[in-house]
């Protein structure tokens, strides 16, 4: 992905495809943790139970860190777990992975 794909200004929402049972995500960047690297936070229904779904995405060189987490707001069962301890997981899961990805070796061709 080139550099303007990922350090462009980041829009408010992020709207899926046409008949995707996902919604609309919240797009924020993410300061501090690798060259261009944002979140989507997406709340999702169905029925009686709320979902939060986290994706972080950022970019370490030639390594795309992608990370999804998702747990339950409301309705029954585990939780409920804010969106914020789910995001800042998320994140700190993306920083680990980014720099473990910085100290491995070059793979030569």
């Amino acid at each position: 992905m080139p550099d303007s794909a990922m350090s462009g200004p980041c829009t408010p929402t992020a709207r899926p495809v046409k008949k995707s049972p996902l919604p609309a995500a919240q797009i924020a960047a993410v300061p501090g943790l690798a060259q261009g690297a944002f979140s989507a936070i997406q709340v999702i229904h169905s029925g009686p139970v709320t979902t939060d779904l986290v994706t972080v995405l950022a970019r370490q060189h030639n390594v795309l860190v992608t990370v999804s987490l998702q747990a339950q707001a409301s309705g029954h069962g585990f939780g409920p777990v804010s969106v914020g301890a789910v995001h800042d997981s998320a994140v700190d899961v993306a920083r680990a992975v980014a720099v473990t990805a910085a100290k491995q070796a070059a793979v030569k061709a």
